[in-house]
């Protein structure tokens, strides 16, 4: 059966007021409707969308009183079990809260904004990315530094696990490093170069690895995309846009499906492809955006994929028909896009994030 587009209707379009700055990020809690988004505001805040659940969301401020500065909220990820919250910001600090939003650590040691965070599957550790050209790994129970990494020559834009102790990060100056808590020395490193099919050319803006952790996927302003085998250490694909490539995510169908194990890339040039990652094939192009699209998101299952854009829209595709399933155009000011879209555990909402301040839940089921 083949879904019709429809637009999805007001009634099922939630929005969340109160940030006073842009919208950078947001976050579902692993296994509740509840929301976690940061801001240019020096907040992160905490809403939930429970049934009976209160209005006002958890405010959870950046900035002590008497400061000279407002810190801009620019990562968060909730741990495992959706115990603790961790946010970073401009003002070099990491922080790491409750789910009822008190304040349990810092995490000081950067000398820079912290541009990325990722706790680890076990809950024990955080990684943070900064502008000061380090990674640094948390004992997020101390909020103390375990190690630093040290490799990288320009800011370093973001970080993900690939274990409990393994991570790789990317950085300003087109190399991605894999980093081991408690060696000195990188595990490998794949190297950015200009004059070589190989590396990246530019920097390096998201990194991911697959669920299984074979595979490390990055995006870049060279407009590529490269899979990269860690069991082998070689470049597996380049996958190419016409512009700067923004975001990217895995999707990994469930057993049975016959769908392939996908990767969706966001672009610049106003696509987002999606690709058969075993053989680095394009297998769908989604140009229903006429503006950069800035973030790309599987569902839980795979089967669907939502993209957002600096043209206000929200757009949701089915990956089996290639079909726009639902759209929502928030009809916001001009130029005021979507910087992250994120979906809940359930797989029938979808959070965005927004550059005037607010953020939109919409029920996928409506």
């Amino acid at each position: 059966m083949v879904m019709m587009s429809k637009a999805v209707t007001p009634q099922h379009v939630r929005v969340l007021s109160g940030h006073e700055g842009e919208v950078y990020a947001c976050a579902w809690h692993p296994a509740t409707n509840v929301l976690a988004s940061g801001s240019g505001d020096s907040t992160a805040r905490i809403w939930s969308l429970e049934a009976g659940s209160a209005e006002e969301p958890l405010v959870l401020r950046h900035i002590a009183d008497g400061a000279d500065s407002s810190p801009e909220v620019c990562a968060l990820d909730w741990n495992r079990d959706g115990t603790l919250l961790a946010t970073g910001s401009y003002d070099a600090i990491g922080r790491i809260w409750t789910k009822g939003g008190e304040l349990q650590n810092y995490l000081r040691g950067h000398e820079g904004a912290i541009f990325s965070l990722k706790w680890n599957r076990r809950g024990d550790y955080v990684v943070t990315a900064s502008f000061d050209e380090s990674t640094i790994v948390w004992d997020a129970a101390r909020g103390t530094k375990l190690q630093q990494f040290k490799f990288h020559k320009d800011a370093c834009l973001d970080v993900h696990w690939r274990s409990n102790e393994m991570f790789a990060s990317c950085s300003r100056d087109k190399d991605i490093f894999v980093c081991e808590v408690g060696k000195k020395a990188y595990i490998r490193v794949y190297k950015g170069d200009p004059t070589s099919a190989i590396g990246h050319h530019d920097e390096v803006n998201n990194i991911k690895w697959d669920p299984t952790g074979k595979y490390l996927a990055s995006s870049s302003d060279d407009c590529t995309a490269r899979i990269w085998d860690a069991s082998s250490d070689s470049l597996l694909h380049t996958l190419s846009h016409e512009g700067k490539i923004y975001s990217l995510d895995w999707g990994q169908p469930s057993a049975g499906s016959q769908l392939p194990l996908m990767l969706a890339t966001a672009s610049c040039d106003h696509t987002t492809k999606v690709w058969d990652a075993m053989v680095g094939r394009c297998i769908l192009v989604l140009s229903g955006h006429t503006e950069p699209v800035y973030s790309v998101a599987f569902s839980p299952d795979s089967r669907f994929l939502a993209t957002g854009a600096f043209d206000n829209k929200l757009l949701l595709y089915s990956m089996e028909t290639g079909d726009l399933v639902k759209s929502h155009h928030s009809r916001r000011a001009e130029g005021a896009g979507i910087y992250e879209v994120r979906w809940n555990a359930a797989g029938n909402k979808v959070a965005a994030c927004y550059a005037d301040k607010g953020v939109s839940v919409i029920d996928f089921q409506g």
